[in-house]
């Protein structure tokens, strides 16, 4: 009560990069002078040297005998408080344990992708409150784009030959930034891709809300898209199609190709696509455990065998594409030819990698679910998501790595 708590939090992140420090704010000692400076401790952090820490102000309602002040003000003014601080705040409410503890668990969920605009400017796509932020290269927030059109819906592992319900959440999958720092989500719950402008408007829908299908206007379980320098576009459709679907820069639909199959053009859950430097199409065949290589009109050029469950893939700058295996928490390095030059496995320090995004100045970006998946085989069936306690893991962490 002496308003000490975060002001040490903080202390403790400092010179500590592999630190994550909780700390709970009872509303009471969130009114003492020092507690209220101590939130401007985050001014002073280094992402490249401090840990992170994780105020959470717990407001019950009273304080002895009075109501506390942060617990008298309204959601939105508290929200605005927060903010001006510099924190992105996310609510859970309740006062049942058996609720809030899945509640506080699904507030803390999986980042599932991560995107470089042309200025260094950092995004992240998770499926938590406030699901696509832009950060500065400092990895400090800058804004949140697109909050109003988001929408929890149920979604289904369809890996299987029965669709399994997960979760009803926020589900973002795939984000893509344009040339033109235009933000690209897609929604494998709502079946959608949506196109934002650098300020955060949005520009484009494509697909129809919560309606599954194959055609010019319908798709299922999309996971990514690739835009090309002349506009247009690609999208990995996905989950439920297994095909990939070919844009003009209007957003007219042009042809598409691909099925359910093991063969070349054939694919099981497209993944993500990218292009590159030689303006070819590197497309993660996940499931069918392999990288499939075609030319922009949709013929087949080559296929990486025998890979292992590559989720994110990245053509980086230097020539080089960076892909990262969730399942085995590895980063891949590979050339042009399909020759994996480098992997890299960390231990206990990656958390299933699924998507990944590399800088100019070679920075590797990895957005980490946090999964801990059971395999039984090698077939997409044998390959089970272990129960998860919280999201424990879930991070977009930075790396470098020496050549």
């Amino acid at each position: 009560e002496l308003g000490y708590s975060l002001s040490h939090s903080f202390g403790a992140a400092f010179d500590n990069p592999d630190l994550i420090v909780g700390c709970v704010i009872g509303d009471g000692e969130a009114e003492t002078g020092p507690l209220a400076t101590s939130w401007h401790s985050n001014k002073f952090l280094d992402p490249a040297t401090d840990g992170a820490v994780l105020p959470i102000l717990h407001l019950n309602g009273y304080k002895i005998a009075n109501p506390a002040v942060l617990a008298r003000i309204g959601r939105a003014e508290l929200e605005q408080l927060l903010r001006g601080y510099g924190y992105v705040p996310h609510f859970v409410e309740g006062d049942q344990p058996e609720k809030m503890h899945p509640l506080m668990a699904e507030t803390l969920d999986r980042v599932v992708g991560v995107a470089l605009d042309s200025k260094g400017r950092l995004y992240a796509a998770h499926r938590g409150d406030h699901p696509l932020l832009r950060l500065h290269p400092d990895g400090t927030l800058d804004c949140e784009i697109g909050a109003e059109h988001q929408q929890r819906k149920m979604a289904y592992d369809l890996r299987g030959p029965v669709p399994i319900p997960i979760a009803e959440r926020i589900w973002l999958h795939g984000l893509h930034v344009d040339p033109w720092d235009n933000v690209w989500i897609t929604d494998v719950s709502r079946h959608l891709v949506m196109k934002f402008s650098p300020e955060g408007t949005l520009l484009l829908t494509l697909g129809v809300d919560g309606v599954s299908g194959c055609d010019d206007r319908h798709f299922f379980q999309p996971t990514h898209v690739c835009v090309m320098p002349n506009g247009e576009f690609f999208i990995t459709d996905g989950y439920g199609n297994s095909r990939i679907a070919k844009f003009a820069a209007d957003g007219r639909f042009l042809f598409d190709w691909g099925r359910r199959g093991t063969a070349n053009g054939e694919f099981h859950t497209p993944h993500v696509i990218t292009a590159g430097p030689d303006g070819l199409l590197y497309m993660t065949d996940r499931e069918n455990d392999r990288i499939q290589v075609f030319r922009t009109d949709g013929s087949h050029v080559a296929t990486w065998p025998d890979l292992h469950s590559v989720d994110g893939l990245y053509a980086a700058t230097d020539g080089f594409l960076y892909g990262s295996s969730g399942i085995d928490n590895a980063i891949i390095r590979f050339d042009l030819t399909g020759r994996a030059r480098d992997v890299w496995t960390l231990p206990g320090v990656l958390h299933y990698p699924h998507g990944i995004a590399v800088g100019r100045d070679g920075a590797i970006y990895v957005a980490e679910t946090g999964d801990d998946w059971i395999l039984s085989g090698r077939l997409p069936e044998q390959r089970a998501l272990a129960p998860r306690q919280g999201a424990e893991g879930s991070a977009l962490s930075k790396f470098r790595i020496g050549t």
